[in-house]
């Protein structure tokens, strides 16, 4: 299986910052990775989101389910349907020093089984590069991006 993770600190605090991220229908107006995000309410802590995201030269979509913990500042999305075999994953916000640090980590499988080993890592690359985009243009300069 690929995986893609992301680890960043934000000079904002960790409950702002998980508001933010939670808030799927805003995403599109902070650049031009994600083209949209239908969200529909399933319970208090979940939702269904239909999105339509660009990769490279094309466009990718899907249906997940999100999962939210507030308490621990956790996001935990699965794909019920789409264009990837599996895409599942999380997203964290903890205490950073003055600010936060957000992880985003995901796991996932094209389902071409024989360009697996050719494209895992392209599709690796560009969705690390779609999440970077997301988070840069949700927190612009309160942004760094680190080494993890």
């Amino acid at each position: 299986m690929n995986q893609a993770r992301i680890v960043a600190h934000v000079n904002k605090d960790p409950d702002e910052v998980y508001g933010m991220l939670t808030d799927f229908k805003s995403y599109p107006k902070y650049g031009d990775a994600i083209i949209s995000a239908d969200v529909e309410q399933l319970d208090d802590n979940c939702v269904q989101v239909t999105w339509q995201a660009k990769l490279r030269d094309g466009v990718l979509s899907w249906i997940e389910k999100d999962r939210f913990d507030p308490e621990s500042r956790s996001i935990r999305f699965e794909q019920l349907d789409g264009d990837l075999e599996v895409f599942e994953g999380t997203w964290q916000v903890e205490t950073d020093g003055e600010g936060s640090r957000v992880t985003f980590s995901a796991h996932f499988e094209l389902g071409i089984p024989s360009l697996a080993t050719f494209l895992g890592p392209v599709a690796g690359q560009a969705l690390q590069e779609n999440i970077q985009s997301v988070l840069s243009g949700l927190f612009g300069d309160q942004i760094s991006f680190l080494n993890d």
